[in-house]
């Protein structure tokens, strides 16, 4: 082997620790970015030189710089972060609804129907009585309240959520889906190009935008249920339920909100057919929705209900004028309950013409509300809306169970992934100093072997 020969071997260990060295400051100083994943410079070595029976080593290279990704464990955490995402939404707008029908675990509505019973048992007592007779009214409007403050607040609570296509969290969440789709489709693009096109030996620039494509998938995962596979032209394939969202260079399709009918869904953009979600927050948003709407429709069943038991049995007695009871409430429009009566002469409190002094309708009234029915699901009227309470909290504690073992099993698998793919500053300083005393050997080695050559020449 030539000293010239010798010099190239010396060569190439320097170029090859520089990328080394420039590959653990890179490590060092992304070591506290989300979504990094640690990057190696392979060394190879190159091919051999041939010298009669003797074969001569003639250097190292950087085959490449590879990044430190499982994608096992990224796929794990990536079904992690659905999860995480329907449970926090779910629990979240479960924690309003909540609220809106309770009042530190009290129900306003209840409070009222109570007070309502109570006026009726004391005007059964006395039937005559103004005081007794007015305070029923003033209860009755205290409970038309209170049925249209709970239909209000959960309202407000699902409008939160959507109140068209365009306009709530859910529509915003498809928004955030549906750019970060064309995000993903341009990286897509970018790295088939650097990979496997013009600039294909750039494997640094390919890492780097390797790690911003899986940054925009963890993105996109926390917001719907999607599975992902790389395809050979190293794009990512990213699907819905088994359809195309994201396809090499393009977006096959997009999403959109849907509510039409008070029923929230996901739909794909090109055809209107169901997207079919379970998780992530865009699910979460749908099913929290969806719930909600069920809990006003449970409001309102119930209020037509309370009103059609009371105006029935209101209807049966008599007034002060010995006239027959008219309704006592109005239910025609949801959320918007009116106690028709003022006039405390109209108070059907007696059960016959002849006698105002007698309060047996007014009894019957407090049966009626103490009595369970099957239209309330065997309730009896002053029990409903606690009913209604005690649903929600139970299913606000179990999403809340499901939330705790969600984000316990996200953390898991992001301290696994960052055990195995993140950066160890420590490690990477001793990688530094390793390649620093092998850059410092060759650099002596190249050092010797011109002096060498320094020596031949002057001998010639």
């Amino acid at each position: 082997m030539s000293l010239s020969n010798s010099l190239w071997i010396g060569e190439s260990s320097l170029l090859t620790r520089q990328v080394q060295l420039r590959t653990v400051g890179n490590n060092v100083a992304n070591s506290d970015r989300a979504g990094y994943h640690r990057q190696t410079a392979t060394v190879d070595a190159n091919i051999p030189l041939d010298k009669g029976n003797l074969q001569l080593g003639s250097g190292v290279h950087v085959q490449n710089v590879v990044r430190s990704f499982d994608v096992a464990l990224e796929g794990n955490l990536r079904n992690s972060i659905m999860e995480g995402g329907y449970q926090d939404q779910f629990e979240r707008y479960l924690g309003m609804t909540e609220a809106a029908v309770s009042n530190d675990g009290t129900s306003p509505l209840t409070g009222a129907i109570g007070e309502l019973a109570a006026s009726l048992q004391s005007l059964s007592n006395n039937p005559e009585s103004e005081v007794h007779r007015s305070t029923f009214l003033a209860s009755a409007e205290r409970v038309a309240s209170a049925f249209n403050l709970q239909h209000s607040l959960l309202t407000d609570v699902r409008d939160g959520i959507a109140t068209s296509a365009t306009v709530g969290a859910l529509p915003d969440k498809v928004v955030e889906a549906n750019t970060l789709a064309t995000r993903i489709a341009d990286l897509n693009d970018r790295i088939t190009k650097v990979e496997l096109g013009f600039w294909q030996n750039n494997n640094q620039l390919a890492i780097e935008l390797r790690d911003e494509r899986d940054r925009a998938v963890s993105d996109l995962a926390k917001l719907v249920n999607i599975t992902v596979a790389e395809q050979q032209d190293r794009s990512y394939t990213v699907q819905i339920n088994g359809k195309d969202f994201v396809a090499g260079a393009a977006v096959a399709d997009t999403l959109q909100a849907d509510v039409t009918g008070n029923v929230a869904s996901l739909k794909w953009a090109s055809d209107s057919s169901d997207v079919g979600q379970d998780l992530g927050e865009m699910s979460g948003l749908v099913d929290s929705y969806n719930y909600i709407q069920g809990k006003i429709t449970d409001t309102d069943n119930f209020a037509t209900e309370f009103a059609t038991m009371l105006n029935t049995q209101h209807a049966a007695g008599f007034d002060k004028n010995g006239a027959a009871g008219t309704a006592l409430f109005d239910v025609t429009v949801p959320g918007q309950m009116k106690a028709l009566i003022s006039d405390s002469k109209l108070v059907a409190a007696a059960d016959n013409a002849t006698n105002s002094g007698d309060g047996g309708n007014a009894l019957a009234m407090w049966n009626t509300l103490k009595t369970p029915s099957a239209a309330l699901g065997n309730d009896a009227a002053v029990d409903r809306a606690d009913r209604i309470v005690d649903a929600v909290a139970v299913e606000r504690s179990r999403a809340q169970a499901n939330l705790e073992t969600a984000t316990s099993t996200q953390k898991m698998f992001k301290a696994i992934i960052d055990e195995r793919s993140g950066v160890n500053v420590e490690q990477e300083m001793t990688n530094m100093l390793e390649y620093q005393r092998a850059f410092q050997s060759s650099a002596k080695f190249v050092s010797i072997v011109d002096q060498m050559m320094q020596t031949v020449i002057g001998m010639v």
